[in-house]
């Protein structure tokens, strides 16, 4: 690999394998220059190994990060799946790049977004930053995707915050975000590192940005699949109303906890650009699906 610059994403477990053949095929469908990397653990099998080969993709095998057990055990409960997401950390010393940008594997690209690798380093979006869906949301970057410029020496400062045992008090869960956001406390005060949230567009509020009128459907260039439901997981039948169904159920606990009447438009804000995006994204997903049995 001579490339200096690439995408990379973490594949921690076999089942997200589709979801790295999609958004390997979305970068390749928008003229991207540089290409994706898939960094992978000792868990995912040689049948995984293999079908990512076949689709040219390339591999760094990495070692998990070894996590605490408290950190296992908090997140045990209601969120056991984000001790798979600390792998994440190891993008930060992949010095055989001088730049990346991350991409959450559950990602969807709809523009090219070369772009992002002119920007400085620790650049991310802040959630929701650019309207009031959340007011007076605490401007804290999210780790969906980030540009980074690695360097060594970094993975100890992870392994220090780690290891502090006082943040079991403070988190009632404790995922890769955390970690980044405590390796630079200064993060929200940085207002050139904050990009627009097009960057990072959370699937649940696209119809809310563009009724609002702060975004084109056509100017999102990455779709976020946040939700632990993930569209693949649906068949073409279900994909348009059991999967919409359950999204729309999703924002509905989130106003009926908060009762912010920002999350109520959202609610009520229909499906309409969501119908689109899936329309464009399940012309990659099911021919993937079919390759690989899901």
């Amino acid at each position: 690999m001579e490339q200096k610059r690439a995408y990379v994403t973490v594949l921690s477990t076999n089942e997200y394998l589709i979801g790295v053949l999609i958004l390997n095929e979305s970068l390749i469908k928008v003229n991207s220059k540089y290409k994706l990397v898939v960094l992978i653990n000792d868990n995912i099998s040689k049948e995984t190994i293999s079908i990512l080969k076949q689709n040219n993709i390339d591999i760094i095998k990495i070692n998990s990060i070894d996590l605490p057990e408290w950190i296992i055990n908090k997140n045990s409960s209601k969120r056991a799946n984000w001790n798979y997401t600390f792998d994440k950390l190891s993008i930060f010393e992949l010095t055989q790049f001088e730049k990346i940008v991350f991409l959450d594997s559950d990602m969807f690209v709809r523009n090219n977004i070369d772009e992002l690798f002119e920007r400085v380093h620790m650049s991310a979006t802040v959630d929701r930053c650019d309207t009031i869906l959340v007011k007076d949301y605490y401007q804290k970057l999210t780790s969906g995707m980030l540009v980074i410029e690695p360097k060594e020496g970094v993975m100890s400062e992870f392994q220090q915050i780690l290891a502090d045992e006082s943040l079991n008090d403070k988190y009632q869960n404790i995922g890769d975000q955390d970690i980044i956001q405590l390796y630079d406390k200064e993060w929200e005060n940085k207002k050139e590192l904050h990009l627009p949230v097009k960057y990072n567009m959370f699937f649940l509020d696209i119809d809310y940005y563009v009724k609002k009128g702060i975004y084109k459907l056509e100017d999102i260039s990455i779709i976020h699949f946040i939700t632990s439901k993930k569209p693949w997981i649906y068949n073409k039948d279900e994909l348009y109303t059991d999967y919409l169904d359950w999204l729309e159920s999703v924002t509905k606990v989130d106003y009926e906890k908060r009762h912010l009447e920002e999350t109520k438009e959202n609610l009520e804000a229909g499906r309409e650009c969501k119908k689109k995006v899936l329309d464009e994204y399940s012309k990659i997903l099911y021919k993937y699906k079919s390759q690989i049995n899901f």
